[in-house]
């Protein structure tokens, strides 16, 4: 499979790419941290209850709407480790060769991507879960989120995700709503939690998860 690192690259570059890739016709991996900040909105989203406008136009602070049907915003910058995959259903891995494999679900292609992020975590002795689409650390009194998982299944699966290194909720909070719970509450960086892990190091650990699972061997 085809691995692509991008570094300091804008946000909508990103976008582009990854609606590029969504028809392309080899399996690919890219990895990649954005240049500067963006805020990511479904299409089927109300902008202007979702964002503040003001303050991103003031802060040059680009709003992308992305090919989603969710109903929400995400804040995203530079200190944050993001891949997006995609791999043709008919390719000759182990893991599409399985009895379920023609009958591919999203619940079973989201379990199996969360197994790689958990997996790239636990090198780390980051003790992470995930609920759903997110992915998830547990503290003393609650649990915080880390970052996000979401697959897609057609004649091929998307795979789409994130961890936050050093989240900047001062700005987060500033650029968009979160009408489901406090920020600064229930979503953390790695670092503010006490890991000191490098984009580099991530970088590392999940291509390795991910090979154990998309392998030719």
């Amino acid at each position: 499979m085809k691995v692509t690192e991008l570094q300091n690259v804008s946000p909508q570059s990103f976008q582009d790419l990854r609606d590029k890739l969504s028809e392309a016709l080899e399996d690919e991996l890219v990895i990649c941290q954005f240049a500067k900040p963006a805020v990511f909105i479904g299409t089927s989203a109300d902008e202007e209850a979702m964002v503040y406008a003001n303050y991103c136009t003031k802060r040059k602070i680009p709003v992308i709407y992305t090919d989603g049907v969710h109903k929400s915003s995400s804040y995203h910058d530079s200190n944050e480790f993001r891949v997006f995959a995609v791999v043709r259903k008919d390719s000759d891995y182990p893991f599409l060769k399985s009895p379920w494999s023609e009958k591919l679900s999203q619940m079973q292609s989201l379990r199996i991507f969360a197994h790689i992020m958990v997996s790239t975590l636990s090198k780390f002795n980051v003790r992470a879960t995930h609920q759903g689409d997110n992915l998830l650390v547990r503290l003393e009194t609650n649990e915080v989120k880390i970052g996000r998982l979401s697959t897609r299944v057609s004649s091929h699966v998307r795979f789409s995700g994130h961890i936050l290194l050093d989240w900047d909720i001062d700005t987060a909070e500033k650029a968009i709503v979160s009408p489901k719970h406090d920020m600064r509450e229930h979503v953390k960086g790695l670092k503010e939690l006490g890991y000191n892990v490098t984009f580099e190091q991530l970088r590392d650990s999940f291509i390795q998860a991910w090979q154990e699972v998309f392998s030719n061997v």
